[in-house]
């Protein structure tokens, strides 16, 4: 899953972008590294990155002449216009202030100091990608009836594979967006919860504070409602999540336990889960948080080596852990919740 892996499935030419704050002729080892282990071929150009265009001048003819290889150009350092990421990766764009203008501004640094034209070429001799027909798969599975999911989608949940909500919509299925932070209750007609990632422990004090919504899940929970949640969204089901201080914010409590700040990643990387039902699919772990009662649903297994744990709450057709589900590694799966939503409307 290394972005030069997925350069070689998709035929993609790779342009090589190198951190070359306060170093010197040292950049050349590094790229001839990367050079040296490019078994297929794809590092077409490199682009310096957080220099100085003088000092860009300078490495650009030492680059295409000792390496043989195209320098694009440089990205000056500059700091105003950085984006900042924190521990689950970079600040949402929604929080940045006037990112727009940001965005201008660094369109125009690019352009002035980076061969545009030179990186349009490049990336158009990539190669051409091959769409699979799946509609006669879709048509035998998609319901008689629209059955709506309501999907979270705020500040505090906002992680999903985009693939993941388009497989629910060719599906037949409606999403219907809503805020745990902010709404008082889910949306009506609903057959099924969609409860993602994201980062409800910096939403920690409005999440606890809106007890209608809380009351709204817990009830649609208790009802039967089937629910996919994950990571964030799992630990909004517990009975509480604890912050960075150990003070305690009371959550939904549709599931028990507690989810608690660990200062570190708890079981990172990609993930094969399987059930005794004989389903296989793929997904990952990404987070901090861990919690007192991660479920025994699954069981998910690193792709190499032999470290394994349970995990995943299965209740009322659903699935609640800390795994991010990609549900195009089993079509079947999205089926079988959908198939649990008709049953839930029918009831």
């Amino acid at each position: 899953g290394s972005s030069y892996d997925l350069a070689r499935v998709l035929d993609c030419p790779i342009v090589l972008v190198v951190d070359a704050r306060g170093a010197g002729k040292s950049v050349l080892a590094q790229i001839k590294g990367f050079l040296d282990y490019d078994e297929y071929g794809l590092i077409r150009a490199v682009i310096l990155n957080k220099t100085s265009p003088e000092f860009g001048k300078i490495l650009k003819p030492m680059i295409e002449k000792e390496l043989g290889i195209q320098c694009l150009g440089v990205m000056p350092n500059v700091k105003e216009l950085s984006l900042e990421s924190r521990h689950l990766g970079l600040v949402l764009p929604d929080e940045i202030q006037d990112i727009q203008a940001k965005q201008k501004k660094l369109a125009g640094i690019i352009k002035e100091h980076i061969s545009v034209s030179d990186f349009l070429n490049i990336a158009n001799e990539s190669g051409n990608l091959k769409k699979e027909n799946q509609t006669g798969l879709w048509e035998m599975q998609v319901p008689k009836e629209t059955l709506r999911l309501a999907v979270a989608r705020d500040e505090a949940f906002c992680f999903y594979y985009r693939e993941n909500l388009s497989m629910l919509k060719n599906a037949g299925i409606e999403l219907v967006e809503f805020s745990p932070i902010r709404d008082k209750g889910l949306p009506e007609n609903i057959s099924g919860l969609l409860l993602g990632g994201g980062y409800p422990e910096n939403y920690l004090k409005a999440l606890s504070e809106n007890l209608k919504m809380k009351q709204a899940v817990k009830d649609a929970f208790c009802s039967g409602l089937p629910i996919l949640a994950e990571c964030g969204g799992f630990m909004y089901l517990l009975d509480e999540i604890k912050d960075k201080e150990n003070h305690s914010y009371e959550m939904v409590g549709a599931l028990k336990g507690s989810a608690f700040w660990t200062n570190r990643l708890i079981r990172f990387g990609y993930v094969t889960l399987s059930d005794e039902s004989g389903m296989h699919m793929k997904g990952h772990e990404f987070h901090y948080y861990d919690t007192d009662n991660n479920g025994v649903g699954c069981v998910a297994k690193k792709p190499t080596g032999n470290r394994s744990w349970q995990c995943i709450h299965k209740k009322n057709g659903g699935y609640m852990g800390f795994p991010h589900l990609y549900y195009p590694s089993n079509c079947e799966f999205v089926f079988g919740f959908i198939k649990e939503m008709e049953n839930y409307k029918k009831q």
